[in-house]
């Protein structure tokens, strides 16, 4: 007997919300902390059950971001660096319209290509394909994506340098403690070649904290200061101040550097 639940629905569906939303950049020499109050219109429509377009728009209230000397002495494309002259131009932006096809070509495999805005700095095509299995701890995935750099007011336009980023990542979580466990090797925006260690614990509240350090080909004098990538990271769910569930979640994200070795694809 075929017993899987399909509940009816009508498409295209439309969900939408719009809130305000921090925008955190924290690691600048000039300065501790960058911040912005945005409000933030999210949006996904489903024109198939696995087709699915997501949208972010943002339009900023208040911020303090200037310009700062971070980046101006990079060897290495200015592939994050430039993230202030974003945030300063994208006060108006559409940081993120992304069209995904999901589907699972077979059991404990699932498959994704997408093609849009996926970030505020890059947009593109690629896709990735991930093996899990069902009643395992583990998860194994490979990404590749061809990205072209945006320009700094996050429209519609793009600038001249543009890659190919790929990686393959290994994914385990530890029940007790409950500690999710991830390496990558692959390829970054830089065109660098390395490894991603990323150790994070999420609390049952969603509230998650997390270690990482990155390694590549790019030696500590191409880098700049700092050597390597590494930082700490945190995510604070919305749920926390409200009795209605909505998913989003705030981050903020430290390093001792914004530089341009071992960065990838948001």
């Amino acid at each position: 007997l075929n017993n899987e639940f399909v509940p009816e629905l009508k498409l295209p569906a439309i969900f939408s919300t719009t809130a305000p939303t921090l925008i955190n950049h924290i690691g600048a020499p000039e300065k501790f902390y960058f911040g912005g109050l945005v409000i933030q219109n999210s949006s996904e429509i489903l024109f198939k059950r696995n087709l699915i377009l997501t949208s972010e728009l943002n339009l900023m209230i208040a911020d303090n971001f200037q310009p700062t000397i971070s980046g101006s002495n990079s060897l290495l494309p200015h592939v994050r660096t430039d993230i202030m002259s974003y945030l300063i131009e994208g006060n108006r932006a559409i940081s993120r319209m992304q069209l995904d096809y999901i589907w699972s070509p077979k059991k404990q495999i699932y498959s994704r290509i997408s093609g849009g805005i996926f970030e505020s700095m890059y947009g593109g095509i690629g896709g990735e394909v991930l093996y899990k299995p069902f009643k395992e701890d583990f998860y194994i995935g490979f990404e590749s994506f061809w990205v072209k750099k945006r320009a700094f007011n996050q429209r519609f336009e793009f600038l001249d340098y543009s890659t190919i980023t790929s990686h393959i990542t290994f994914n385990y979580l530890f029940s007790q403690p409950r500690i999710d466990a991830n390496i990558s090797f692959g390829k970054y925006l830089a065109k660098d070649v390395g490894f991603t260690v990323d150790l994070s614990r999420t609390t049952k509240d969603g509230f998650t904290a997390g270690i990482y350090f990155t390694r590549t080909n790019v030696s500590a004098e191409e880098f700049g200061e700092g050597s390597f990538d590494k930082g700490f990271y945190f995510e604070i769910p919305f749920d926390l101040f409200s009795k209605e569930y909505s998913g989003k979640h705030t981050s903020l994200r430290l390093s001792p550097l914004t530089r341009d070795g071992g960065q990838k694809l948001k």
